[in-house]
């Protein structure tokens, strides 16, 4: 046991020297330590360089979406208050068709329509109708509805149901008429004058002097035969225009599928009848066929279609009467 004890006394073993590092490994340069400190020190810099740069991100995020308010605000005031010269046009353009309106043109030719038939009543004679008014006062006879009243109302009556077929809305601009007014008169000015001037190249025949406005209106005769004008500029466009025209080429556009060939083939077809109505070959009271008239009615009657369709009712029916009132003096 003793034996045993003794070699298992730790005194008996020999001493573990520790083992040490040689010299370049236990003390290395200065730049080695340096390198080795860039070393460790490499990959932490880009992991604070990342957070500062998520950092930097989202507060520019942040600044981005704080200052985003204020630009949509600001280019939601710029729109709401510097949009409304892009819609200038619009109300324009709502101006220019306010003539092309049913009941606009009704409000523009009521006053023309009772004036010519007052005009009818004072001279007492049924000559001064225009032949489109005759005819249809006869037709009418032919029920017994021809007396003064059925006509303006037959005539209200078509123009409310066209007004009522485009769903259309019943107040309008009265300054609206006045402008009506002074466009009627300019187009009828000007399309007389092109007349005279196409008479004196074509024929030669230079116009006759311009009577002075008040030696006009005291001839009775002149006022007779203006009133006849007048009834022939509403009555021959009422039937030819609205009765004949509009459903025509609305008829031909569906079957043509071409609202330009629709638009020219119905202007044709309706100015050939407007010119052929005046002569004594289907009018009685008609003047005899001339070459040189029939083409002055059918370019006349093509130019009035153009109004109708692009101006409205009232504007050709201004036109129309200006027209025919100046070619009596």
């Amino acid at each position: 046991m003793n034996s045993i004890r003794s070699n298992r006394n730790p005194r008996a073993r020999k001493p573990v020297r520790p083992v040490r590092k040689p010299a370049s490994v236990a003390r290395k340069p200065l730049a080695d330590n340096f390198r080795w400190l860039l070393g460790h020190v490499e990959p932490i810099a880009p992991l604070v360089s990342t957070e500062s740069d998520e950092s930097n991100q989202d507060s520019s995020k942040v600044e981005t979406e704080s200052h985003a308010l204020p630009i949509k605000s600001i280019s939601t005031v710029i729109e709401e208050n510097f949009s409304q010269p892009a819609v200038l046009p619009e109300r324009k353009i709502k101006q220019q068709q306010e003539t092309l309106r049913p009941i606009v043109s009704l409000a523009f030719v009521l006053p023309l329509v009772l004036l010519y038939e007052i005009g009818v009543i004072l001279f007492r004679n049924d000559s001064n109708r225009s032949g489109i008014d005759y005819w249809l006062q006869e037709f009418l006879a032919t029920f017994g509805g021809g007396q003064l009243v059925v006509l303006p109302l037959i005539t209200s009556a078509i123009l409310l149901v066209w007004h009522h077929r485009q769903d259309d809305q019943w107040q309008f601009k009265p300054a609206t008429l006045m402008w009506m007014v002074v466009e009627a008169f300019g187009l009828g000015v000007i399309l007389f004058l092109a007349a005279d001037a196409t008479s004196l190249i074509m024929l030669g025949k230079h116009p006759p002097p311009v009577i002075g406005i008040l030696d006009l209106i005291r001839d009775p005769v002149w006022c007779s035969r203006a009133i006849s004008c007048l009834g022939a500029g509403i009555y021959e466009e009422l039937f030819f225009r609205i009765l004949i025209f509009l459903p025509l080429c609305t008829w031909l556009a569906k079957k043509l599928e071409d609202e330009t060939v629709a638009l020219v083939t119905s202007m044709l077809l309706v100015s050939l009848m407007f010119a052929i109505v005046h002569y004594d070959i289907v009018n009685p009271a008609g003047e005899p066929f001339s070459t040189t008239t029939f083409l002055f009615r059918l370019a006349g009657s093509m130019i009035l279609c153009a109004l109708f369709k692009f101006r409205g009712f009232g504007i050709a029916v201004g036109v129309h009467v200006v027209f025919d009132v100046l070619m009596l003096t």
